[in-house]
């Protein structure tokens, strides 16, 4: 019996049988012992009466009479007593010996009142009879037994009446049962069954159906949690789903590289940046050894590889990238797959590199006038200080390397103080027509030096308007200025002009001095970086004037941009949002 329904109308009908076959026996039982009781009494009574009658003379009573009455109020069809006197008998009736040696006469011999039941056949159908044997004493002395016997049929057929009664009846409460129990097992199995279809559409994946309740019994409540369990389970699915598509686009947005292989080394998953950081074409097309190799590592299976592993692996074309391997494990820490996260770290690289170059740089220029002191020093100090003369040229040499060394130590910190973002500018309406103007005559004794001329082009009544360190921006226009005229020739000339738009003003600085080759002119604004060293350092600069320009100038949310011909000249542009807004304001 595979069916839950028809095991439940087993142990039903079951139930019912034993429930029933009990119930019968026990009132069968019951019923023969309260026959046998109540035919105890009534044989007692009447053998008490014959033995009082029997002390009387026998003339003037019937014995039998009294058990004859009590047999047929009772339906038996046959009476019998008899008077015992040490085994013999002084009076029976009907005429017979059969029962002469019945256990109840031995016991009521000894002084006991006994009740027992016989079975006889005598000669023909089995009969039972209840009999019953009542001492009566003469002293403590037994004078005489009287024995009493009736037929015991009617109670046996009582008995099998009601037996009969017992198994219609249990009969008919068996097929009840049935009926019922098919009923009853419907309306528990029905709703289960239901429940069992139901989770096998869950299993398939449909999830937005739910059961109606038609009850509010235990069923009902089954089935309302069963109803929000497929609720919960469709939110949380849905909940995945929506999870995992984003966490899908993440991984195929994201910049890193992501490959993920399952225990045999088969792909499965790559991301577009991970082609495109390994410069493939498709990671589905490159065995898992072949990519190992790629990315330098030695090991030939996942197992093999530990979970916290990083390698820093060049590719070609320059690039740099760092691969983190991590493995993922199932419920018994078994190994099940590999994640590698690929990263650019080019940047990062070039970035290393600059840094070196910068240290390296500072290191140099700081070594430079040092040196150069200390050698003059030592000449001092080894005789020349007798020659004044000598002397004091000597010491305006150790004065400009000092001085040197102090504009570059200076040039540091702002720079130092601009990374750290400590540079603390003063913002106020600025017109930037006016700190250029104020440049200009600040340069124009430089300019005056070499015969050059600087030229402003302008509006008459121009205003440029905005938000700015007045200070800070004139330092970016006398730096821009005279490095125009350092790198110009005599007789040269600086122009200067300047335009605005809806957005933003622009100024122009250009020379017509040596000009920048067009490979320098994306590292000019680098620190340290000179085109010309050693010209460069003849004429004093330090290598960040143009660094600390272009910090101050996008402080201000600006650009500064250049645009050079070998041999023919320079231009600066500097472009400012006439709407800047500073964070202080």
């Amino acid at each position: 019996m595979k069916s839950i329904k028809f095991k439940f109308i087993f142990v039903y009908l079951a139930l019912v049988f034993l429930v029933v076959i009990i119930g019968g026996t026990f009132m069968l039982l019951r019923i023969n012992a309260m026959e046998k009781k109540k035919a105890e009494n009534q044989l007692a009574s009447a053998a008490k009466q014959i033995a009082e009658q029997y002390l009387m003379p026998p003339d003037l009573v019937n014995l039998y009479d009294n058990l004859e009455s009590y047999a047929n109020m009772n339906g038996a069809q046959e009476a019998y007593y008899a008077v015992i006197q040490n085994g013999k008998r002084l009076e029976a009736y009907p005429d017979t010996d059969r029962r002469a040696t019945d256990p109840s006469i031995i016991s009521a011999s000894a002084g006991t009142a006994k009740f027992t039941t016989e079975n006889s056949s005598d000669g023909g159908a089995p009969r039972m009879w209840y009999n019953y044997a009542y001492p009566v004493f003469d002293g403590e002395r037994v004078a005489f037994v009287v024995f009493v016997s009736v037929s015991a049929e009617p109670v046996l057929d009582n008995l099998v009446t009601m037996g009969a009664t017992i198994f219609l009846t249990f009969m008919l409460a068996m097929l009840l049962a049935a009926v019922f129990g098919v009923l009853l097992a419907g309306t528990m199995t029905g709703p289960i069954a239901a429940l069992t279809r139901r989770a096998r559409d869950m299993a398939y994946g449909r999830l937005d159906h739910e059961l109606p309740i038609n009850s509010e019994d235990e069923i009902g409540q089954l089935t309302e949690s069963f109803n929000e369990m497929s609720r919960e389970l469709n939110q949380s699915m849905s909940a995945i789903t929506s999870e995992k598509n984003k966490l899908e686009i993440l991984i195929n947005n994201i910049t890193d590289g992501v490959l993920a292989y399952d225990d045999g080394g088969r792909l499965i998953h790559a991301n577009a940046a991970c082609q495109e950081l390994l410069n493939i074409n498709s990671a589905e097309t490159v065995p898992f050894s072949e990519m190992m190799e790629l990315l330098g590592v030695e090991y030939r299976h996942i197992r093999d590889i530990s979970s916290d592993l990083v390698k820093e692996c060049a590719l070609t074309g320059g690039r740099y990238i760092t691969a983190s391997f991590s493995t993922y494990t199932d419920t018994q820490s078994r190994v099940r797959g590999l994640v590698i996260v690929l990263q650019d770290i080019t940047k990062h690289k070039k970035l290393d590199e600059m840094r070196k170059e910068f240290v390296a740089n500072v290191s140099h220029e700081i070594r430079t006038p040092l040196a150069t002191i200390k050698s003059y020093t030592e000449t001092l100090l080894d005789g020349a200080l007798e020659s004044r003369q000598t002397a004091e040229e000597f010491l305006e040499i150790i004065d400009s390397e000092a001085e040197r060394m102090t504009t570059l130590v200076k040039d540091l910190l702002e720079l130092s103080r601009f990374d750290n973002r400590q540079m603390k500018l003063i913002f106020s309406d600025v017109d930037l027509i006016q700190v250029l103007k104020q440049s200009i005559r600040q340069n124009s004794v430089l300019a005056g030096q070499k015969n050059q001329v600087i030229e402003f082009k302008s509006i008459d009544g121009q205003k440029f308007w905005m938000k700015a360190d007045a200070g800070r921006i004139n330092q970016v226009f006398t730096n821009l200025i005279s490095n125009a005229l350092k790198y110009s020739s005599e007789y040269s000339g600086v122009e200067i002009f300047c335009a605005e738009s809806p957005g933003e003003y622009r100024i122009y600085i250009r020379d017509h001095g040596i000009g920048i080759p067009r490979e320098d002119l994306d590292r000019i604004f680098e620190r340290f970086y000179r085109v010309d060293k050693a010209r460069s350092r003849a004429m004093g600069g330090t290598g960040l004037g143009l660094a600390i320009a272009k910090e101050i100038t996008e402080a201000h949310g600006g650009k500064i941009s250049a645009s050079s011909t070998l041999g023919e000249g320079t231009t600066m542009v500097l472009k400012f949002d006439r709407n800047f807004k500073p964070l202080e304001a």
